[in-house]
């Protein structure tokens, strides 16, 4: 819930910066590192958007992005397609252990649509 209140006051923001007065649909990516429910945040989404003035009825898209490693010996960077297993074996060299974990624990907002008629 606090997660979700926190985008919606960015939104808001954003919102107000762009004069905008009706929120059409928000696109969150998260990686799958980063500890996000999925049905959590839209079930938190939907109750809070519920009596905001300006927010109701706006869609949420969730997209999650699979952890990006970079190899601790070569360099070379490469994506986990299991989104559970960081630990995974460099393609180039084989190197199991000191992966980087590049990219897949953030949380980001990637798109705001609105409508842009007033009134």
């Amino acid at each position: 819930m606090a997660l979700t209140a926190s985008l919606l006051s960015l939104i808001k923001e954003e919102m107000e910066k762009a004069k905008a007065e009706h929120l059409l649909s928000v696109r969150i990516r998260y990686g799958s590192l980063s500890n996000v429910v999925p049905e959590a945040m839209e079930a938190a989404f939907e109750i809070q958007t519920m009596n905001m003035p300006g927010l109701q009825g706006a869609s949420l898209e969730l997209v999650e992005e699979l952890p990006l490693l970079a190899c601790g010996k070569c360099g070379t960077q490469f994506s986990s397609e299991n989104k559970s297993r960081v630990f995974k074996p460099c393609p180039a060299c084989g190197n199991e252990l000191g992966n980087k974990v590049l990219s897949g624990k953030g949380l980001y907002l990637d798109r705001i649509e609105v409508d842009d008629e007033i009134g």
